[in-house]
């Protein structure tokens, strides 16, 4: 049944009055009190538009269930100038009723409890949240607030109910108000559309991201309201309004939509955390080839497990990363790096443009081999509109759309473009050092003489002093291609020779980084390879030397006390134990 068909039997049932009381249940955040206060807003019965609403969390005696139900009658009540009579006739009796009293009675409340009954006489109240009640507040209690209303003073009752989480207390309570008092049941039943659509209306988000939202919760099955809003301020927070690519939203909102469904409880039997993250996995592999050949386990966690990889499918959560980890540690901290997940953004928009970009250049190239049925026009007019994508091809492929554009009538205009792009793009990239002997000659010269031109440029920069490739990564507080490349190929002589002839300032700065670099090498060697265990090869070179070479002292010095100095051998003689006095020899024995 939809949310409109409940919307339309519950306005029916209230407009029944032979039903004294009207109960409407269903799961937590389904919209229960959203339906309600659509229909008290839009409706024309005048009972229903000034109706009373309470809620019982929390509520542990029926004294303060009466005067939060007062507290609710009279803002209604004053507007109607019958109901206000009424309030004033009302008030006036209670003053003269409290004169005949101790002083001692002069409380405000005590007035109040006498009067609340006056206050919801002919009136519907709607009860919400009765699952939430004080544990103090029993059954019968309510069953006589509601018996007393109902036949003394006319009222009217909807009940709400969240009925889907209920302890044996809850589940015995609504039992008997089901048996004893409730003339008809309203069941409410919302689908995951018309969950989405009410949770849109309460939080905004873009177009382009409700669309994608919408869809993934529809997956997941969640149909409730404040858990689809949280999805939505999560999807919201993390993308920040961006205007993201559709293959970018696509790798995201699956992901922060699932992880908050697990955070906030949105649907049964979820994975977990770890499971998800480790999406693509070989474990997640095996199990999978396992399960395909019956050869794995087939217990309950196995069954599960697999449909959890169904449902990641379904998402296209086909592998996680950084991306995953941070949302995580949103929905956790309700914090996250703001420009971590710009870079992470905007890494997956290049690679949906490069995505995008080698799909158009495959398929041109397909195009320009194959399609004879097309105009030559058509085909040059269709490789000038990709023009854009050819800075993310590789060089060999520019390459072969060139020669196949030499054949056709303004192909070879095209062909340079492509050319001239790539080259644009290839200035700009961080360069990683070729192979000096790479073959060439397949690709077009101005490619091939822009890849000799790099290579000469590297090797050039790699013959640059060690004392400046070191003073460029400290300067930097890190390094590039270049430093990597330099650090990698300098040899122990290099290291033995920047020492040796360096000036006094340059040596000094050059052995203080070395060292370090050396003492803290695992933060080093992943990128420089070698080059620090070079560095201690050039320092037992200097350190073979006589004792009375003053750059051997040198180097002991600035080593001793230090690991570098430990893994030199170079003694440390503040680390020697203190020498023992000789023992005074006693008189010997004749």
């Amino acid at each position: 049944m939809t949310l409109k068909d409940t919307r339309e039997h519950l306005i029916a049932a209230l407009g029944d009055r032979e039903n004294r009381v009207v109960a409407m249940s269903g799961k937590w955040g389904t919209g229960k009190s959203h339906l309600w206060r659509d229909i008290k807003d839009n409706s024309g019965d005048e009972d229903i538009a000034r109706a009373v609403y309470v809620s019982m969390f929390g509520v542990s005696d029926i004294n303060q269930l009466l005067l939060k139900a007062l507290r609710a009658a009279v803002p209604v009540a004053a507007d109607d100038s019958a109901w206000a009579e009424r309030i004033r006739k009302i008030a006036l009796a209670g003053s003269k009723i409290m004169q005949g009293f101790h002083r001692g009675f002069g409380a405000l409340e005590e007035l109040a409890l006498l009067a609340a009954p006056q206050f919801l006489h002919g009136r519907i109240v709607v009860v919400d949240d009765i699952e939430r009640k004080h544990p103090k507040l029993s059954v019968d209690e309510i069953l006589g607030f509601i018996d007393e209303l109902t036949q003394q003073h006319d009222a009217r009752f909807l009940l709400i109910l969240n009925d889907d989480k209920l302890d044996d207390a809850a589940k015995h309570a609504w039992a008997t108000l089901r048996e004893k008092v409730i003339d008809q049941e309203v069941r409410l039943i919302t689908t995951p559309e018309e969950s989405f659509e009410i949770a849109q209306a309460q939080t905004r988000t873009r177009d382009d991201f409700a669309s994608r939202t919408k869809a993934v919760v529809d997956m997941l099955g969640v149909d409730n309201i404040r858990v689809i809003r949280r999805i939505i301020r999560a999807v919201n927070r993390i993308l920040a309004e961006r205007a993201l690519k559709p293959e970018v939203l696509d790798r995201t909102i699956p992901s922060i939509a699932l992880l908050s469904t697990i955070h906030y409880h949105g649907m049964d039997d979820a994975p977990d955390f770890d499971f998800v993250l480790n999406a693509g996995s070989f474990d997640h592999a095996r199990d999978e080839v396992e399960w395909d050949d019956e050869k794995g386990s087939k217990d309950e966690i196995a069954a599960r497990r697999a449909k959890w990889r169904e449902l990641l499918r379904e998402l296209g959560i086909m592998s996680c990363d950084e991306f995953e980890e941070l949302v995580i540690a949103f929905l956790k901290d309700g914090q996250f790096d703001a420009s971590g997940v710009t870079n992470i953004l905007d890494r997956y928009q290049r690679e949906a443009d490069q995505l995008l970009a080698q799909q158009t250049g495959q398929a041109l190239s397909r195009r320009l081999y194959w399609d004879i049925d097309s105009s030559d026009q058509r085909l040059v007019d269709e490789a000038r509109n990709a023009i854009p994508h050819a800075k993310y091809w590789d060089a060999y492929l520019v390459t072969i759309l060139v020669n196949e554009l030499a054949q056709l009538p303004g192909g070879p205009e095209v062909g340079e473009a492509f050319v001239q792009a790539w080259i644009d793009e290839f200035r700009t990239r961080e360069k990683t050092g070729r192979d000096a002997d790479e073959d060439l000659s397949e690709l077009h010269p101005a490619i091939a003489a822009e890849i000799r031109a790099d290579v000469r440029h590297v090797a050039e920069t790699a013959n640059a002093s060690l004392l400046e490739v070191v003073r460029r990564i400290v300067k930097q507080s890190g390094w590039g291609a270049t430093e990597e490349f330099a650090m990698k190929n300098a040899t122990a002589l290099d290291f033995e020779s920047t020492i040796r002839q360096s000036g006094m300032d340059d040596r000094a700065f050059f052995l203080k980084h070395m060292i370090r670099m050396r003492n803290e090498r695992r933060n080093y060697d992943p990128h420089f390879c070698n080059a620090t265990e070079r560095f201690v090869n050039a320092c037992q070179s200097i350190l073979s030397a006589p004792d009375t070479d003053r750059l051997a002292r040198l180097i002991r010095r600035v080593v001793t006390g230090t690991p570098l100095g430990r893994e030199l051998g170079v003694v440390d003689p503040a680390a020697q134990p203190a020498a023992r006095p000789a023992e005074e020899e006693g008189p010997k024995p004749a």
